[in-house]
């Protein structure tokens, strides 16, 4: 997970048009980039490529067993080296910073990546860069009939505190704003170191470069 760059405006428009089908206007990421308010996160990783594979050597005579374990790493270590950078953002979330407030603006992960994980490495990026930023509290908008997410928001302390009616112009549905309690306490920092940990024994370890 890393910042936004201009680079990776194409990819992530077209995240957005294959998530938010709907949403008219389209985002003006170029502007955002320029917005002293606005952050946003993307998620990258790796993929196959053509890169030569790197071998293992051995000097001493070796029993079956160690030949099945070297030929066993040797695919693996095969597999990492003929890795490249994705073509593709699979994810990203953009946040605005008002005051003493995060506010998420948008949050969207291509279909194809979904259920990995990344939707919750974006909201982990996310608190992590509130306490950066010596945010009280983080909030945001979510369809009253997306429950999938409402349940991960749950998760991290969010809370329904109203609804805006109306607020989705594709079907005019209501959103309900959900807020966390003040992140800086003691028990939602312990909370959410937590979760961090939950997150890296199920998903693994990330790396996250924040800005």
């Amino acid at each position: 997970m890393r910042p936004l760059t201009r680079s990776d405006i194409p990819l992530v428009s077209k995240v957005e048009r294959a998530e938010f089908a709907t949403t008219w206007p389209r985002t003006d990421f170029h502007g955002e980039l320029s917005n002293p308010l606005a952050y946003y996160l993307v998620t990258a990783g790796y993929s196959k490529g053509d890169s030569k594979p790197r071998r293992i050597w051995t000097e001493r005579p070796i029993s079956g067993l160690a030949k099945g374990v070297i030929g066993l790493f040797s695919k693996i270590i095969k597999k990492m080296a003929t890795m490249k950078p994705y073509t593709e953002i699979p994810g990203y979330i953009g946040i605005w910073f008002m005051g003493e407030q995060a506010h998420i603006v948008s949050i969207a992960i291509g279909e194809s990546y979904q259920g990995n994980g990344l939707g919750e490495l974006l909201l982990i990026g996310c608190v992590e860069l509130a306490y950066h930023r010596r945010c009280e509290a983080i909030t945001l908008e979510v369809r009253i009939s997306n429950k999938r997410a409402q349940k991960l928001y749950l998760k991290y302390g969010f809370q329904i505190t109203g609804i805006r009616k109306a607020y989705y112009r594709d079907n005019n549905e209501d959103a309900y704003i959900m807020t966390t309690d003040p992140i800086a306490t003691q028990p939602y920092r312990d909370r959410f170191m937590e979760l961090v940990k939950m997150h890296e024994k199920l998903w693994g370890i990330s790396e996250r470069t924040l800005g």
